[in-house]
């Protein structure tokens, strides 16, 4: 009986300490599973060196979501075609606007989003789109 009671224990401490260890994981990783997110589409003409998939976008400064898809517009290659997921309640309007931004020395680029009063109207899907457009300006 005494050696089955030690392996009881045993196996009990590490279900334990799994179970703390994914836990401590999800913590520090800042997992958040109600956090909701608005999707947006952004339109740029040119090169966007330097955006990658995860950049940050800002919003008047602060980070506020990320860069979740890239690819060239398949009607015009001139232009390239950004979805970028924000935080619901970050203030998008449809006089807003969006620019690309580089950080630093390193040259990594970031989406900045700016304008919209608060007497704007939140923007929407229109037509055929499947997220919001927000406009975008060079930067």
């Amino acid at each position: 009986m005494e050696t089955r009671a030690h392996h009881l224990m045993i196996g009990s401490f590490a279900i334990g300490i799994s179970v703390m260890t994914v836990l401590f994981l999800m913590w520090i990783g800042k997992f958040e599973f109600s956090r909701q997110y608005g999707v947006y589409d952004l339109r740029f003409e040119g090169s966007v060196s330097g955006l990658t998939k995860a950049a940050d976008v800002l919003y008047n400064g602060i980070k506020v979501g990320e860069v979740i898809n890239l690819k060239l517009d398949p009607e015009n290659p001139s232009f390239v075609l950004v979805r970028i997921q924000v935080d619901r309640s970050t203030p998008v309007k449809t006089d807003s606007w969006a620019s690309l931004e580089t950080q630093g020395l390193t040259g990594v680029a970031a989406i900045q989003i700016a304008g919209g009063t608060k007497d704007g109207k939140k923007l929407v899907a229109e037509g055929a789109q499947e997220y919001p457009m927000i406009k975008t300006q060079k930067s």
